[in-house]
């Protein structure tokens, strides 16, 4: 069975990339994991808070989608940095296809920084979509 990792900062643009990730692993009969990653930079009493609501706001969001009443799909929440915890989580569970939302514009920062998304796929070997 192929293995689809949709990762999303909970944001509406994380839905759409969300949304699109279920139709994909539906159509292809294929197993989706939703992934956040909360940043382990936090304290530890406001990450494991920050790890449940977004567990919480992650299965709202699936289940928020008609699709996801016939597809393959669970939750999973990360401690983490965001670009390294996704590449890693891809790789370990060996995805067929990674799923990112569009990243937020950052005009002067764009110019000097990396994306998430860009550190994301110099280090996956997965197809990136």
């Amino acid at each position: 069975m192929q293995r689809f990792i949709a990762a999303t900062d909970l944001s509406d643009r994380g839905d759409r990339a969300v949304h699109r990730a279920i139709q994909l692993a539906k159509d292809a009969g294929a197993k989706l994991t939703v992934i956040t990653v909360v940043d382990d930079a936090l304290p530890l009493p406001l990450a494991r808070q920050m790890s449940a609501a977004s567990e919480a706001e992650l299965t709202r969001i699936v289940a928020s989608f008609a699709e996801a009443a016939g597809a393959d799909v669970d939750v999973k929440v990360i401690l983490g940095d965001p670009a390294l915890s996704v590449a890693e989580y891809a790789t370990t569970e060996t995805a067929d296809l990674l799923v990112l939302g569009r990243h937020r514009q950052r005009p002067v920062a764009d110019l000097f920084l990396q994306t998430t998304a860009e550190r994301i796929v110099a280090l996956v070997s997965a197809p990136v979509l």
